[in-house]
């Protein structure tokens, strides 16, 4: 996907102004400003800062995220993932940057959102396979569509096939909620849909639990 032409100066500045007001002030709807991420990753280049929603975390979002990018209700809409059921075919394709997650493969192409309940004792552990072995997926989890560091994250790869899985323990004495954003790794600037099945498995804690496809 081709980069825009550079904008004219004007613009420029008014976007640099913009961008150090948000990183100044922290992503919108937090209170905390050192809640954001100290540096976005490989997949979290800016969007154009001109874009009239712009002013959510715009330093966590891939320079090909469309315009008005995120959109929370794409989140928040998760789909309940069922253990031991697998969901077969899902595609990102319409999908889109619903949260401000980061992690340290940044937030890949567009995402599919899934909720998940994790009983006390118990850890989930959540399988991304790609369709295409070539096509590594990302798979984040979030503490809720208002994070904006992921709690925990993993991206396939040639060896696993393109498979990406985490695992969430809870320890405590209620359910853990948590959502699970799985999109393409796409590197610095690609953001190309994923079409995956997804499988969540819950375990006891003395069978362990491995991360990677």
């Amino acid at each position: 996907m081709g980069r825009p032409p550079p904008a004219a100066p004007a613009a420029v500045a008014r976007r640099a102004a913009i961008v150090i007001a948000l990183v100044l002030g922290g992503c919108a709807g937090h209170d905390t400003p050192g809640d954001a991420p100290d540096a976005p990753g490989p997949d979290a280049a800016a969007v154009d800062a001109s874009a009239p929603d712009a002013g959510v975390c715009v330093q966590a979002f891939p320079v090909c995220a469309a315009p008005g990018t995120p959109t929370p209700a794409l989140c928040a809409g998760a789909v309940a993932l069922t253990p031991g059921m697998a969901l077969t075919g899902q595609d990102t394709a319409g999908g889109g940057y619903g949260d401000c997650g980061a992690s340290a493969s940044g937030i890949g192409g567009p995402s599919r959102y899934y909720a998940i309940t994790i009983p006390p004792g118990q850890v989930a552990r959540v399988v991304a396979a790609p369709a295409d072995v070539t096509a590594p997926a990302l798979v984040r989890a979030l503490d809720g569509c208002a994070a904006v560091v992921a709690t925990e994250s993993d991206r396939g790869g040639a060896l696993t096939d393109g498979r990406a899985a985490v695992c969430l323990a809870n320890a405590g004495a209620v359910e853990r909620h948590a959502i699970i954003a799985v999109s393409q790794y796409s590197g610095e600037a690609d953001c190309l849909p994923l079409v995956f099945d997804l499988t969540l498995e819950l375990r006891d804690p003395d069978q362990g639990c491995q991360t990677g496809g």
